[in-house]
């Protein structure tokens, strides 16, 4: 299955309704909240201009380049 920008778009929408696991914080669960509105944001952005716009860009470039943990072994 090939999943679309809409379909990036819709679970992040759906993460500002999970919360994070930080409901019980206010504090963080406010930075939480505004984190994903950056992504929403940007993959809103994305879906519309690409990588014209010079943001999305940069974005683009900073995930490409990001150290992810490796996964535990099975």
């Amino acid at each position: 299955m090939e999943l679309t920008f809409e379909d990036a778009l819709r679970i992040a929408r759906g993460c500002t309704d999970y919360g994070g696991g930080h409901r019980s914080n206010p504090e963080h669960y406010e930075i939480y909240q505004h984190g994903i509105q950056t992504v929403i944001s940007a993959l809103t952005a994305a879906s519309k201009t690409g990588l014209e716009d010079m943001q999305t860009r940069a974005l683009h470039a900073m995930g490409a380049n990001a150290m992810y943990p490796a996964k535990p072994a099975e």
